[in-house]
This record gives C-alpha cells, structure tokens and sequence, in this order.
C-alpha cells in the first residue's frame, strides 16, 4: 500500500510540474500573413493540436495537425492558401487533444468594393 501511495503522488507531482511548466492559457496567432503562418502556445507538451484557418469573406477552411513541443508551442504554415490582408478576415483556432481552445480573428476587414464612376 505504501509503494501505491508514493507512486501515486509522484505522478501528482509530475502532473503538477507539468502544469506549472505550461501555466499560460493557450492561445494562437498570426506571425505572418503571406503565406499564412500561425504560431500556439500554452498547451501540454507533446500535445496534438488541431489548427484551422477560416478565410472570410469565401469561408475557404484549411486544417493542419501538429504536435506541441516539449514547452508546449507549436506553428503551421499554409503556403499559398489563405490571403490576409485589409480586405480579407481570418479566423484561427487551435485545439488541443486535452480539449483546451485558443482563437483568433483578425481585425474586421474594411469595405473593399471596388470605386464605381459617378453616373453609372
């Protein structure tokens, strides 16, 4: 009974460590927009973590899984996918295994319908 006891709070300590170890919320961003890479943080190590870009206004979806590192961060890339720019919102969610979620949308994009002549 006692190894079990000890056993058991060994894997309590570690847990505990590994939590401290990553104790930020997770969350995500864009590092840069042409092509589109993303940068997440916060999560377990060694986590698997579903990243998805929603472009807007065509709702063009594009998903990578990757794992996290062993503190926890991860990145993608999509290359020639996805256009972001002031005409052109994005939405960026990462999941992790363990079900904890980051998002994040870029600013809202401005009207960029094109200057019509006056008179037509």
């Amino acid at each position: 009974m006692g190894v079990f006891a000890l056993v058991t709070a060994l894997v309590a300590a570690v847990a505990q460590v590994s939590l401290a170890r990553t104790g930020t919320k997770p969350r995500v961003w864009v590092v840069d927009p042409s092509p589109i890479r993303v940068r997440a943080s916060g999560f377990a190590s060694r986590e698997r973590i579903s990243l998805s870009v929603v472009a807007s206004p065509s709702g063009a979806r594009f998903q990578k899984t990757v794992r996290a590192t062993r503190t926890g961060k991860a990145q993608a890339e999509w290359t020639g996918a996805v256009q972001i720019d002031a005409c052109h919102m994005v939405v960026v969610t990462a999941v992790g295994s363990s079900g904890v979620r980051a998002t994040y949308k870029s600013p809202k994009a401005v009207d960029c319908t094109p200057i019509q002549p006056v008179g037509q």
